[in-house]
């Protein structure tokens, strides 16, 4: 076997040469990269300021529950009297604002003590069988003669020589300003 001893063109070499130094360049970039931004990253401080405060809050002096004192529908009572002494029906209003603070407040968390609301069950997927289609007409391929190659020979395209005008320069004049009179200052 005979060794390959054609020439290689400088150009050929050249661009080689280029794109192994740009893939170089790209490896060196990217493995400094890699190394400068690690450090950064690994360190839990970013910036110089601590944004944690070393305070604690202080609970303590606040009650755990702030009850509300009980509000007597006498005292709603009495407030309706005072609006309109001659009023009737006071006693059926009353009635209708205690059915009214008696009803329960609907909330997304259970109220304390009631524990978790019990769990619904999940139904599982069922695996459905597609129903087979019925009487379904099926294609079956039949053969049809086809034509021979005809022996009709097809139009070839043909050029036509066109003549084009050889491109030529043209000279364009530019106007110009006319020289100054020399001034006492620039002699």
């Amino acid at each position: 076997m005979k060794p390959n001893t054609d020439p290689v063109s400088p150009a050929r070499t050249k661009r080689v040469q280029q794109s192994l130094l740009l893939t170089l360049f790209f490896l060196a970039s990217g493995a400094f990269l890699l190394f400068a931004l690690e450090g950064p990253m690994q360190r839990t401080e970013l910036i110089s300021v601590s944004l944690q405060t070393d305070r604690l809050a202080d609970y303590s002096i606040d009650p755990l529950t702030t009850p509300l004192p009980v509000i007597s529908l006498a005292l709603i009572e009495d407030f309706l009297r005072d609006q309109n002494p001659q009023a009737t029906g006071v006693i059926e209003r009353v009635a209708t604002a205690q059915a009214g603070l008696l009803t329960p407040i609907p909330t997304v968390t259970p109220r304390p003590g009631e524990g978790e609301p019990p769990p619904v069950a999940t139904p599982t997927p069922t695996a459905t069988v597609p129903p087979a289609p019925e009487n379904t007409p099926e294609l079956t391929p039949t053969a049809t003669p086809t034509p021979g190659p005809s022996s009709t020979p097809s139009p070839t395209p043909t050029l036509t020589p066109t003549s084009t005008l050889p491109f030529a320069a043209t000279v364009t004049l530019t106007p110009t300003s006319a020289p100054n009179d020399p001034t006492a200052t620039s002699l």
